[in-house]
C-alpha cells in the first residue's frame, strides 16, 4: 500500500471513542482527489513540517538552506516567538493534520525544538523529529523520548566514513549518526519512537543503499527510507526532470532498486511503497513524475522566520506564499495566494521526494491497478 503515514493518523482517529472517526478517515482519504478536481482544499494537510532552525554542524552538498539565515537577516526578518510557533501548531491540530514534523537545518540546534514536540503531542498530533543525530548524546536520547515523539528518522548518507562523512562535510558524522540510533533504542518505551534511517541518494553512494540499510537496522533503526537528491525547480507545460543519472549508471540502479523492493517483500522494513521504489527507475533516467502532484493540499511548511510553502521544494527555491506572523495558517490555506499557487503547481512533475509523490501514488487508479 502506498505510503502508509497517509493513514496511520487516520486509522488512530477510528480506533479513538468517537463515533465519527470513520467518517473523517473516509473524508481524509477522499478528499485530496476531490479538492485538486474542485481547485480549493476541503480538509487539512495531512502532512506539516516546521523549521525551527536554519542553522546546522554539518555542510552537506549541495545543501544551500544556512543562506537562508544570511538572506533573512538582509530582509530585517524576525523569528517567530515561541507563542507565535505555538498558534502554528494549534491551527494544525484544528485542521486535524495528520502527523507534524520539525525539520531543519539541524533542528536539535534549537532549544525549543523538544517543547515544540511535547506541545503537538498534547495537541493530538502525531510528531516526528528529523535530525543528523550528531547532538544526540544518551540525555538528549531520553529527552527526546519523554515528548513521546512517534518518529525519528537519521540521516545515514554511507556504508562508512568515508562516504558519509564526505557527503556530510565533517568528520565523525557517521559515528554520530548510528550512535545517536543505538542511544534511541536503548531507550525505547512501547516501541517508540519508531527509528527512520534516511539516505539522500546520488550518483555517488547509489550502490551502496541496500549495505546502508544493513547497517542501520544493526545499530537499531526498524525502518529505512531513501530520498532521491532533487535540483528544484518549477517546469512549464509538464515540466523535465532536474536531475539525471549517467546511462553507464542506470543499469546498476535498476538492480539496486530491483534489491531494495526484495528486502521490502521479504521484511517489510522500507519505508516506502513497492511502487515508489519501482518508479524511481523513472528518476534516474530523468523522465518527469507521471502522477499529478498534490502539494498545497496534502503538505504545508512553515519556516523559524514564519514563512509559509506548500511544499518542501518550494521552500529550496524560497518562494513563500504568506507569513504566519501576518496571517494564521488557517487563513493562508483558504487564501487566494494559495489557490493561485495550487494552480501554478497542477504541472509540476518535477519532484520525486516520497512526502509528495507517495501520497500522489495513493490517489492513483494506475497504481492500485498495477499499471
Amino acid at each position: 500500500m502506498p505510503i502508509r503515514h497517509t493513514l496511520e493518523p487516520s486509522w488512530k482517529e477510528i480506533i479513538a471513542d468517537d463515533p465519527f472517526s470513520p467518517i473523517r478517515m473516509a473524508w481524509r482519504v477522499m478528499s485530496p482527489p476531490l479538492s485538486r478536481w474542485l481547485g480549493q482544499p476541503m480538509a487539512g494537510p495531512m502532512h506539516a513540517t516546521f523549521i525551527p532552525t536554519y542553522e546546522c554542524n554539518l555542510r552537506c552538498r549541495p545543501c544551500g538552506l544556512r543562506e537562508r539565515i544570511r538572506m533573512a537577516r538582509m530582509d530585517g526578518m524576525q523569528k517567530l516567538s515561541v507563542t507565535e510557533v505555538e498558534r502554528v501548531i494549534d491551527d494544525l491540530a484544528a485542521m486535524r493534520t495528520g502527523r507534524f514534523e520539525i525539520g531543519g537545518g539541524e533542528p536539535l540546534l534549537c532549544r525549543d525544538t523538544l517543547h515544540y514536540l511535547r506541545y503537538a503531542r498534547a495537541k493530538g498530533l502525531t510528531t516526528q523529529l528529523s535530525t543528523n543525530g550528531l547532538l544526540l548524546d544518551e540525555a538528549m536520547a531520553e529527552a527526546i523520548v519523554e515528548t513521546a515523539v512517534s518518529t525519528v528518522e537519521i540521516s545515514v548518507d554511507g556504508i562508512d566514513a568515508k562516504t558519509h562523512d564526505r557527503l556530510k562535510g565533517r568528520t565523525g558524522a557517521f559515528e554520530g549518526a548510528l550512535s545517536a540510533l543505538q542511544y534511541l533504542s536503548e531507550r525505547k518505551r512501547g516501541g517508540k519512537p519508531e527509528l527512520t534511517a534516511v539516505s539522500v541518494f546520488s550518483e555517488e553512494n547509489l550502490v551502496q543503499l541496500p549495505h546502508i540499510a544493513e547497517k542501520a537496522m544493526s545499530c537499531g533503526a526498524d525502518r529505512y527510507k531513501i530520498l532521491p537528491k532533487q535540483r528544484f525547480h518549477l517546469p512549464t507545460g509538464g515540466g523535465e526532470m532536474s536531475v539525471s543519472f549517467p546511462r553507464e549508471l542506470r543499469q546498476e540502479g535498476d538492480r539496486v532498486l530491483e534489491e531494495l523492493m526484495a528486502i521490502q517483500k521479504q521484511r517489510g522494513v522500507m519505508d516506502s511503497s513497492l511502487a515508489y521504489l519501482k518508479l524511481l527507475k523513472s528518476y534516474i533516467r530523468g523522465e518527469p513524475l507521471p502522477v499529478p502532484c498534490y502539494a498545497g493540499y496534502v503538505t504545508c511548511v512553515v519556516d523559524c522566520y514564519g514563512q509559509i510553502f506548500p511544499c518542501l521544494g518550494m521552500l529550496q527555491q524560497g518562494r513563500r506564499v504568506s507569513n504566519a506572523s501576518e496571517v494564521s495558517v488557517r487563513q493562508h490555506w483558504h487564501s487566494a495566494s494559495m489557490a493561485q499557487t495550487r494552480q501554478n503547481l497542477r504541472d509540476c512533475r518535477c519532484c520525486y521526494w516520497n512526502c509528495q509523490t507517495e501520497p500522489a501514488f495513493f490517489h492513483s487508479f494506475k497504481v492500485w491497478a498495477g499499471r
